[in-house]
This record gives structure tokens, sequence and C-alpha cells, in this order.
């Protein structure tokens, strides 16, 4: 995977305390997420981070989410022909 660690933009469906990402805008793209991969969270003090592993028809993004500053960082990104090799 490829190391970004940017700020993006991300669409997402919030139910009942569950976080859903739909599609995220970077580098003036549109991404829409065909699949969640995984999803986790952990702790860094009084801040949860929520980590997800998403995949789009084109790639496979590691996107987490802070409920303390509200803001998402894309962390990894992973092209799909070098994911399935």
């Amino acid at each position: 995977m490829v190391e970004v660690n940017q700020k993006v933009k991300v669409m997402t469906f919030f139910d009942t305390g569950k976080i859903f990402p739909v599609k995220m805008r970077w580098n003036k793209r549109i991404i829409n997420f065909k699949k969640l991969v995984f999803s986790s969270s952990r702790r860094n003090g009084l801040e949860k981070i929520h980590s997800f592993i998403m995949e789009s028809d084109s790639a496979i993004y590691e996107i987490e989410f802070s409920n303390e500053s509200f803001r998402w960082i894309l962390k990894k990104l992973q092209p799909m022909d070098l994911a399935q090799n």
C-alpha cells in the first residue's frame, strides 16, 4: 500500500451509532466506494479514531475519522491491479 496521509472529504451515512463511508473527494476527484472491507476503532486519550478499509472500482483505500477533530484522513491506498497480485 502507498502512504498518503492527506485530508479528504467523505460523504458518510450514520445509522444507529455506526459510520458508513459512501464516497470521498480527493485530488479533485470523487471516488465512490462499493464495499466496506474492514472497520475498527481505537482510542487515543479522549479521541476515538475510526478506521475503514474501503474498496472502489480501481483501488483499496484506508481512511480514518477522528471524533475530536471531525476530520477524515486518507492514510493509504492500493491500486486494484497491484492488490490482485
